[in-house]
């Protein structure tokens, strides 16, 4: 369950997250905040805006968060997108990056779906952690193709399938699932 202060935390990285942020924000009245998951566990009551203690182990985090994202790319039809941040679909850093990708005009979001490899899982959470925004879908894979493109109008249509989203937080040490009531 996440308090008021760090439901305000989330609403403020939607902000700043930009086009996909603003449609996430448009869903926001079906957050279900009261089955939230807090990766680390151990950190739930700790403010999201700052680091993790050091003198706490929380190495887990990052595994736990990677447990999760393994099980949901079990469900049948269910795919994750994940918002690159730093990097356009142009800049020359990106293209020999190994990832699975789809475009949204120059905007980057990787792809995990049933097919992705562990390896992969693993670099894909480590490339997207900064300020990571990741997406769960159930039931819509067909419309995703790597490599492709899809527009901000199209990611919005698929928000009927919008299961849950994760947060980076604890300064990117740490993540929040949130899931969303069904429509």
């Amino acid at each position: 369950m996440l308090d008021s202060e760090k439901i305000d935390f989330l609403a403020d990285f939607l902000s700043g997250s930009g086009e996909i942020g603003k449609i996430l924000l448009r869903q926001k009245g079906r957050f279900d905040y009261d089955a939230s998951s807090v990766f680390p566990a151990g950190a739930n009551n700790l403010d999201f805006r700052w680091g993790l203690p050091p003198d706490n182990d929380f190495g887990y985090a990052f595994a736990d968060f990677e447990k999760a994202v393994k099980g949901i790319l079990r469900k049948p039809k269910a795919f994750c997108l994940f918002r690159e941040c730093d990097f356009k679909r142009h800049d020359p850093c990106m293209q020999d990056e190994v990832c699975n990708m789809v475009y949204a005009g120059e905007d980057i979001f990787y792809l995990l779906d049933g097919s992705s490899a562990d390896e992969l899982v693993v670099k894909t959470i480590k490339k997207a952690s900064k300020f990571m925004l990741m997406c769960e879908f159930d039931g819509c894979v067909q419309r995703m193709r790597k490599g492709g493109d899809v527009s901000y109008g199209e990611l919005e249509a698929m928000m009927d399938q919008l299961v849950s989203v994760a947060f980076g937080i604890f300064d990117d040490e740490g993540y929040c699932s949130v899931p969303l009531r069904r429509i």
